[in-house]
């Protein structure tokens, strides 16, 4: 198969994207119909500047800059109307329909790998899940550059739902380009290649393949995001990174020295936030979730030969919920011994 007619959707794909268009488009209609300005969105607005490119992402300056038929790139942030040559229009809720569409073609492509599923309901439910998480939410609710954080997301999707007939050489080739790619539209975003891999080999555990072919891919893919990282480091970093962009780029740990802190501070605002959601969840709801997650366990090892090909690590990746519950149990046990002294 030709890489021009692996991008072609065949006729089951197109009602797919067509019905996932749909669905996607009513989970961002409250944030059209707010019509209103995230954090960053109020002075783009109010002082027309954009200078994308100072925050480590001249990709996404170049976007913008497309989707406003102008050129800005290098023009920086000015202080007043007067000093910008071509302010920024405000094109909203064009640039997160236009998201939607890239987003939700990526997401198709990956299911054709990933999802093989004869019903069309399981599969639309599990394509929303893409999208129904609140950290993205509180991405695409920028007006200005919802489009590229987007692009930046289908593009991670794309490096991992490109056929595995591919040989290492040209999946490392493609890790290249579409890791830096992603790296000047939105750099936090290569923090997902982690996920995808563990939900990779989550899969392949699943059906029994073969491993070496597989692990073959991976080392591919990060050695094309390190070689991607390097050169972001040495060209976009060097020389346009501001204070604010080197802080969105320090997440690179093996290129700053300041990656490992943020990586720590990333998984403690991730327990806090997981302790809040534990503290808030009600008795009833989270023994429900503890009551199903171990029947789904049971279900899993009934299908999986334990110690052999077959053996399967889901349950142990789905077992954070009934960790937090363990840890709430643990902390209001321990309350109640010390209200008791």
């Amino acid at each position: 198969m030709s890489m021009l007619s692996w991008f072609r959707l065949n006729e089951r794909e197109r009602k797919n994207f067509f019905w996932l268009l749909l669905v996607y488009g009513l989970y961002v209609l409250p944030l059209i119909l707010a019509d209103t300005y995230y954090l960053d969105d109020i002075g783009r607005a109010a002082n027309g500047y954009a200078a994308w490119e100072l925050d480590g992402r001249p990709v996404t300056m170049l976007v913008i800059d497309a989707l406003n038929f102008q050129w800005t790139f290098l023009d920086g942030i000015a202080l007043t109307m007067d000093g910008i040559r071509h302010p920024i229009q405000d094109l909203a809720p064009y640039p997160m329909l236009l998201g939607i569409v890239i987003f939700a073609y990526a997401v198709v492509l990956l299911s054709r790998k990933y999802l093989r599923t004869k019903s069309f309901l399981i599969l639309i439910a599990c394509q929303t899940l893409c999208i129904l998480n609140p950290f993205m939410l509180e991405n695409i609710a920028f007006r200005f550059d919802c489009v590229t954080m987007f692009l930046a997301a289908a593009l991670t999707l794309l490096c991992f739902s490109l056929p595995d007939e591919m040989p290492p050489r040209k999946m490392l080739l493609w890790s290249f380009v579409l890791s830096f790619l992603v790296l000047g539209l939105y750099q936090a975003l290569i923090g997902a290649y982690i996920a995808l891999t563990a939900f990779e080999l989550l899969v392949v555990f699943y059906r029994s393949e073969a491993m070496q072919p597989v692990l073959h891919r991976c080392v591919a893919r990060l050695a094309g995001l390190f070689a991607a990282g390097i050169l972001y480091k040495f060209t976009v970093a060097k020389f346009l990174l501001g204070v604010y962009g080197q802080a969105h780029s320090s997440f690179l740990s093996p290129f700053s020295r300041y990656g490992w802190e943020l990586l720590r501070q990333n998984i403690h605002t991730y327990h806090e936030l997981l302790r809040s959601y534990t503290d808030s969840l009600p008795w009833v709801v989270g023994g429900a979730m503890f009551v199903l997650f171990l029947l789904f366990s049971w279900q899993w090892f009934r299908r999986c030969r334990l110690g052999g090909e077959q053996f399967s690590f889901m349950p142990l990746a789905l077992s954070s919920p009934c960790l937090a519950l363990t840890c709430r149990c643990w902390r209001w046990r321990h309350q109640s011994s010390m209200r008791a002294h």
